[in-house]
């Protein structure tokens, strides 16, 4: 376990100025890697896809200033046999953007911007260092690590969740070098530690449980029908209900047994329409990958419906998912179970299950309720085997003639977090279970998916839909829409550690990738 502080350096204008040095190395012109001819042929495709690519045929790296390359507008290439600076010229589309050679490096700047170095120095101070901070968490009793906790910014929206083993990477602009980091965990107490400090210690961090007495705790609700109700009364008071765009993390994956079979990731732009009449909620993809295990020897032929639609459903305030909804409220037992505590706040426990019969599914579970505001701030839930049974259909697209598959279990976890007087969805977690069996196959194999998304910053400003050639399509298989496994991938963007069984699947499956490709 580590924690340091990354400082890079992304001026375009300081390579710029060493390019000038060393545009010319022994008398060599490098410039004539702009008449080098290539093949290119994407439809629909981002700016920084389309530069990511023509890096691979080339075996150069392109490095950019966001404000003169929108590396996020959707451009379509039909190349072959064309010099570089001709699809630089297209894909760029700015004549004022030039082009110059740094050793491996590309480099792309705007004429219109002279050199100054005291404007080098303020920008390097202020807006190109990044912090970088590793670390993991754990139970300060026990020593045991707390997957799945909270690390967010004191006040503001950024943040991320540790793994299963309780590791985590947040990464942050310079400009929050002075801010403060909170960890929270349900049950526990939050921990505030200052940026600076975290990105300097070596130490690990320990939570510390809360527990409580009646006497320490005004217990204004006891009836628990009536606690669910009246915090079901308050969703537009407690959360931000006007559409939204989040920059979230995404993860899918599937276990053979114990061992990963396929692994999907990315980095989304989600619109949420909250509130719009006749609109739907939306996923941009900007970063993906994707891996799938080569010679498995025994191929599952079925695709599951991709988490994506399940993160459309488990937004469970918005949604109104029926253990939430005042019709289908009598359809089930609540139970007072007592007070925790979450993200500093004191929360009722209230257990749930299905009453009686229904011919729609009905959950298991535990409701965490913010014992004052009575915000639902996280939800724990589940479905037993007969309500299974009737949505097994639903949860897989198309299968192999000769296989059954029958769903075993279906867990979810939903969280929200308060920024300002508002609650914005926070992390979503679902984890299913299926016996596969082949035809003449006596006891068969189980298969775990999993998927999680967590938001990683938030905006509720200048919110606009994505154009229908941005968005990836809910009801899509995912892992089919998104592009092979990079890995040097992340860049900026936070995401959540892999756990070590993983690490290891996504280490073995890209070997093989590399043989195959020297084949």
């Amino acid at each position: 376990m580590s924690r340091h502080l990354v400082k890079k350096t992304h001026n375009v204008l300081f390579i710029l100025l060493l390019s000038l040095l060393f545009l010319r190395v022994n008398g060599q012109d490098t410039t004539s890697i702009f008449d080098e001819k290539i093949d290119i042929e994407r439809e629909n495709i981002p700016v920084y896809q389309a530069l990511f690519e023509i890096s691979n045929k080339i075996d150069r790296n392109f490095s950019y200033n966001s404000d003169i390359v929108d590396g996020e507008k959707i451009i379509s290439l039909d190349y072959k046999n064309k010099p570089l600076r001709e699809i630089l010229d297209s894909v760029i589309n700015d004549s004022t953007v030039k082009y110059e050679m740094l050793k491996q490096h590309i480099i792309l700047y705007s004429e219109q911007r002279p050199f100054d170095s005291s404007m080098l120095e303020e920008k390097t101070k202020e807006e190109d260092i990044k912090i970088e901070i590793e670390g993991q968490i754990f139970d300060k009793k026990n020593k045991k690590p707390l997957p799945y906790c909270n690390i967010g910014l004191k006040g503001k929206s950024m943040g991320t969740v540790t793994n299963a083993s309780g590791d985590f990477i947040l990464k942050l602009p310079a400009e929050n070098y002075n801010d403060t980091i909170v960890v929270s965990y349900l049950g526990y107490k939050n921990k505030s530690i200052p940026v600076e400090q975290l990105s300097e210690t070596q130490e690990p961090i320990y939570l510390e449980k809360m527990s409580y007495s009646i006497q320490e705790v005004i217990v204004r609700w006891t009836n628990p029908y009536a606690i669910v109700t009246e915090a079901i009364s308050r969703f537009n008071q407690n959360y931000y209900l006007k559409p939204v765009h989040i920059t979230s993390f995404y993860r899918e994956t599937i276990k053979r047994e114990n061992e990963y079979t396929t692994f999907s990731e990315a980095i989304m732009k989600v619109y949420k329409a909250y509130n719009q009449l006749f609109e739907r909620d939306q996923f941009k993809v900007l970063k993906s990958r994707k891996n799938i295990r080569i010679n498995e020897g025994e191929n599952v032929f079925m695709k599951l419906k991709s988490g994506l639609e399940a993160i459309l459903m488990l937004d469970i305030v918005y949604k109104n998912i029926n253990f939430l909804s005042p019709a289908h409220l009598k359809n089930y037992i609540y139970e007072y179970k007592g007070i925790t505590h979450f993200d500093d706040h004191e929360v009722y426990e209230i257990n749930f299950s299905p009453q009686k019969e229904s011919t729609e599914p009905l959950y298991s579970g535990t409701l965490y309720i913010n014992v004052r505001s009575l915000a639902i701030v996280a939800a724990d839930f589940y479905l037993n085997d007969d309500n299974l049974k009737k949505i097994s259909n639903s949860l897989i697209i198309k299968k192999k003639w000769n296989m059954k598959v029958k769903p075993k279990q279906a867990k979810y976890t939903v969280n929200y977090r308060q920024f300002g007087n508002k609650y914005f969805l926070n992390q979503i977690q679902g984890n299913l279970t299926f016996r596969v069996r082949k035809k003449n196959e006596f006891l068969g194999k189980n298969y775990k998916v999993s998927f999680e998304m967590i938001s990683s910053d938030i905006d509720t400003s200048n919110i606009r839909r994505f154009d229908n050639s941005e968005i990836t399509k809910p009801q899509k298989v995912f892992i089919e829409e998104i592009n092979d496994y990079d890995p040097e991938f992340w860049g900026q963007y936070n995401y959540i550690l892999p756990d070590e069984p993983l690490k290891e699947t996504m280490k073995k499956m890209n070997s093989q990738i590399k043989m195959l490709d020297e084949l």
